[in-house]
């Protein structure tokens, strides 16, 4: 009979401990609102997340409140706080939450069926699920939506505290910015692609702006380099002119989208990897024009003059530094390819994640990329062994050649 009496108890310890790792409890939820009709579900993620959405789309705000997690508000000011605070995360959602609705499972136990075996996640059950990380002015902040459940209710989805706590500093960021504030309200009205008319009207224009200062300071970089020519400063500063052209560009265009108008996530989510590219493309220019600039500066100006015997080690130096530009543009090609694909989240999908997780995706980019990689390892190895050295003179088809530099193929 002991024994028995100890299985039971060790059986409903064991119940409990299960029921708590699958839900937040918490002793009330928000006490201070109106108490939510029947009609409200947030029994799972994606209901919870379709009733907000619903309710902000529709301006009730007051139900909209019921999908955040409100205990960390003083009960005697829930009622007015809660519409607000959902109000600007519903602006904060629209504005920068690309929402992927794969992600927010209709099932109460949040549990991706559709993961494979070997994924630390399946058939798990989970009460917190991460819908977006937007960066804030101290660190980056998570949106999430936790299963919560009051001593005497059911469990339900709704934002967590955290969220909560930080949707007014969100909203600081990225709410409307205060010239958006002041324009006619029909501007402010959702058209076509669900983007506001400023965006459609704006979106331009910041584009027209962009190109004006990129040619101001094209034009600008070409009259310095008329005034300095010969010289290394003067071909630093030809050198220079693509690469400030550049990051004016992106310059004008992240401030523009960034400070003057907050461009919904739909236009960021496309703009940034593309600005990210633009900056990427510019130091990379630059790094390659200067290492050009100092190639130049070493080498004779015929290059014919480095296969006299006098010329070795100027040979040598000029093959090192070709080996260095050449690993230059590597590492800022692989490098801007990576902060590109990071910062567009292409592997959000549920097709590239299961690409990725599958291996497929490093398959597919492996054999495509194979020749090429073939040949920018075997210019490296020409460059760093110096097995053919600029300078150098061979016999190529029962020609007698000269090599001048050595470059990718």
């Amino acid at each position: 009979m002991y024994k028995v009496f100890l299985a039971a108890l060790f059986w409903l310890s064991c119940a409990i401990v299960a029921q708590s790792q699958t839900v937040f409890e918490v002793d009330t939820l928000n006490v201070g609102l109106v108490a939510p009709t029947s009609e409200l579900d947030r029994a799972t993620p994606q209901t919870a997340m379709s009733t907000f959405l619903d309710a902000i789309d529709a301006q009730d705000y007051g139900r909209a409140a019921h999908i955040l997690n409100l205990n960390d508000v003083d009960i005697a000011t829930q009622a007015e706080r809660g519409p607000e605070l959902a109000a600007q995360l519903g602006a904060i959602i629209d504005r920068k939450v690309v929402l992927n609705w794969q992600s927010l499972l209709e099932r109460p136990d949040a549990m991706d069926a559709n993961l494979p075996g070997d994924d630390p996640m399946a058939g798990q059950e989970r009460r917190s699920l991460l819908i977006a990380v937007l960066e804030s002015e101290r660190r980056p902040v998570a949106l999430r939506l936790n299963r919560v459940q009051p001593e005497s209710g059911d469990a339900v989805w709704v934002f967590s505290r955290q969220t909560v706590d930080n949707i007014e500093t969100l909203h600081d960021i990225y709410g409307p910015s205060p010239l958006e504030k002041v324009l006619p309200s029909w501007l402010r009205e959702k058209g076509p692609l669900g983007l506001y008319w400023w965006e459609i009207i704006g979106i331009p224009v910041m584009i027209l702006l962009a190109g004006f200062a990129s040619l101001l300071v094209w034009r600008g970089m070409t009259w310095a380099g008329r005034k300095v020519r010969d010289g290394l400063m003067g071909k630093v500063v030809h050198d220079l002119r693509l690469p400030l052209t550049l990051v004016a560009l992106g310059a004008t265009m992240s401030i523009a989208s960034g400070y003057i108008f907050v461009v919904s996530g739909l236009v960021s989510n496309i703009l940034e990897p593309l600005l990210v590219l633009t900056f990427v493309s510019a130091v990379m220019i630059m790094t390659v024009n200067v290492i050009d600039a100092f190639l130049d500066q070493i080498m004779a100006k015929d290059v014919e003059d480095l296969a006299s015997p006098e010329a070795e080690d100027t040979r040598a130096y000029a093959t090192t530094i070709f080996a260095i530009r050449r690993l230059t543009v590597a590492i800022a090609v692989l490098l801007g390819f990576g902060i590109t694909m990071t910062t567009a989240n292409v592997f959000q999908t549920l097709g590239f994640s299961l690409l990725a997780g599958a291996g497929g995706l490093t398959l597919m980019l492996g054999f495509a990329a194979r020749e090429v990689l073939g040949n920018i390892l075997a210019s490296l190895q020409i460059s760093a062994n110096r097995s053919a050295r600029v300078g150098d003179q061979l016999i190529f088809e029962d020609t007698l050649c000269t090599v001048e530099r050595i470059h990718f193929s």
